[in-house]
């Protein structure tokens, strides 16, 4: 079961990391506060064809968008060390559903640029989307690149999203600001370690669910300090969750081999 998780996070770092012509690009959250004019839809693959895709959308986390279907064409070929396509078919394929960063286009650059319409972001060294997988939302959303990858459902991610006055601002508050982290070894067997940096103490508590939302695990950081048993956890993907006493929430991934 590693295998998908590990192709999934390899893919996404691959994908907004050597497409921008950087190895750590600034995270999701950094892109979207430093680009307030752009729009921030989530949404699901509906087409791919030669000249960009269709996007069904789910939410309009930021912009004044109306439409149920958005068109976003391929942004214009990037020089990075030769030319490199920005094809929008790179955002995902169909069937995918995905958060993007992204400008109205309002000048024309290429032969297919509709005003109005969107254009698929080419910012050099920065994270410009996300993907939600079984209703998990994955990838670099407030942390730094060549990290653990951040992970948190998306019925959790939408409300704290609106909650911040700029929309990543309450995330950037747990990752980018550094009031503390956590990262965990993976694989995972019978015992998983929690490396706990600035995140101490026992009056927070632990979830572990699966993919889908279902908690199978909880406790409290006073009874498991930085350790918990999964050996009685089937193997696949899980999402290790800590709470808190404030309600801020840290989240990520893990495979229970």
């Amino acid at each position: 079961m590693k295998t998908p998780l590990i192709l999934v996070l390899t893919t996404l770092a691959l994908r907004s990391g050597l497409m921008a012509c950087s190895w750590i690009p600034t995270s999701f959250c950094v892109t979207v506060n430093d680009r307030p004019g752009d729009a921030v839809i989530s949404g699901r693959v509906m087409n791919v064809d030669a000249d960009g895709m269709d996007l069904e959308v789910i939410d309009v986390l930021r912009g004044a968008e109306e439409r149920e279907v958005i068109r976003i064409w391929d942004g214009t070929d990037l020089d990075c060390n030769g030319t490199f396509s920005m094809a929008a078919s790179d955002l995902g394929a169909i069937g995918d559903s995905i958060i993007v960063v992204m400008p109205m286009i309002v000048a024309i650059e290429n032969a297919w640029d509709v005003i109005g319409d969107y254009r698929r972001p080419d910012y050099f060294g920065r994270i410009t989307d996300l993907r939600i997988i079984n209703g998990v939302v994955l990838g670099y959303i407030a942390g730094q690149a060549m990290q653990p990858f951040d992970a948190i459902p998306y019925v959790e991610f939408v409300p704290i999203w609106a909650a911040g006055a700029i929309g990543c601002s309450d995330f950037l508050s747990v990752g980018e600001k550094g009031q503390g982290s956590f990262h965990l070894q993976n694989p995972v067997h019978d015992l998983l370690e929690l490396d706990l940096h600035g995140v101490a103490g026992s009056n927070r508590s632990i979830r572990v669910h699966t993919m889908n939302g279902h908690v199978v695990l909880q406790r409290d950081m006073a009874t498991s300090p930085g350790r918990i048993d999964v050996s009685g956890l089937p193997s696949g993907v899980y999402i290790l969750e800590m709470i808190d006493p404030d309600g801020i929430r840290r989240s990520k991934p893990f495979v229970k081999a």
